[in-house]
């Protein structure tokens, strides 16, 4: 990400963008899929602005991120975006979330590629996304490419606190090992084939059978002897 623009907008030669970092000074210009950079030193700011302003450059009242698309034909290819490059994903998104200033995206990736290569979802697909995460410097998107992407982050998510945003409401608020079936009826609307989030959910290890198993372990070791935990308040209150 290379950060927002003010963006001065051309009717025919296309768009030229400002930003301000600390001491640098970034433009861009975008005119027909490609993208031109630069670096100025701040005292020749207005000069430039000036110029561009007389050749019929209109500054427009939003500010935009610059996208970058790659290359071709050793040209950088681009555009302005209202959208957060890490958010814009060409595909659509289930929900996103923030990177925090201790997170080492790089880990978290292959934590789980390790994960998510025991699931059915394409090699491809999954290596696309997992290079999202490692650029990762805000937002941690997720595509509605696969169940099992989702259920993966959302574990993380939910099991760390942190913050889910979605346009779909009725996020479950427990972790998807533990309430399997919420996930699967919240995941529908993006997953409609028969069983494709069940299927994930038992891919991963999630499914209400481990789930229910999970859950007696747990109540076992509770109950411990001579009557578990209640035995034992009894003992220290009298």
């Amino acid at each position: 990400m290379s950060g927002v623009y003010d963006v001065y907008e051309h009717p025919t030669k296309g768009a030229w963008g400002v930003s301000v970092q600390s001491m640098r000074v970034l433009t861009a210009e975008v005119a027909g899929g490609l993208v031109r950079q630069a670096n100025l030193l701040p005292h020749n700011l207005a000069p430039v602005v000036s110029k561009r302003v007389r050749a019929g450059f209109k500054k427009i009242t939003r500010r935009k991120y610059l996208q970058l698309d790659g290359e071709e034909n050793g040209l950088l290819k681009g555009r302005f975006t209202e959208d957060h490059p890490e958010l814009a994903i060409g595909e659509e998104l289930i929900f996103f979330t923030t990177v925090s200033i201790g997170d080492d995206v790089a880990a978290l990736a292959q934590q789980w590629e390790a994960v998510l290569e025991t699931t059915d979802v394409r090699p491809e697909a999954l290596e696309a996304w997992l290079t999202r995460v490692r650029r990762a410097c805000q937002y941690i998107a997720v595509p509605a490419s696969h169940p099992a992407i989702a259920l993966v982050v959302a574990d993380w998510v939910v099991d760390g606190r942190r913050m889910l945003i979605s346009d779909r409401p009725g996020v479950p608020q427990r972790v998807p090992k533990e309430v399997p079936l919420e996930w699967e009826e919240w995941l529908a609307y993006f997953f409609t084939k028969h069983n494709e989030t069940r299927d994930a959910l038992v891919q991963l290890g999630w499914s209400v059978r481990d789930a229910m198993f999970a859950n007696q372990a747990i109540a076992s070791l509770n109950s411990g002897n001579d009557g578990g935990w209640l035995a034992d308040a009894a003992s220290v209150a009298f």
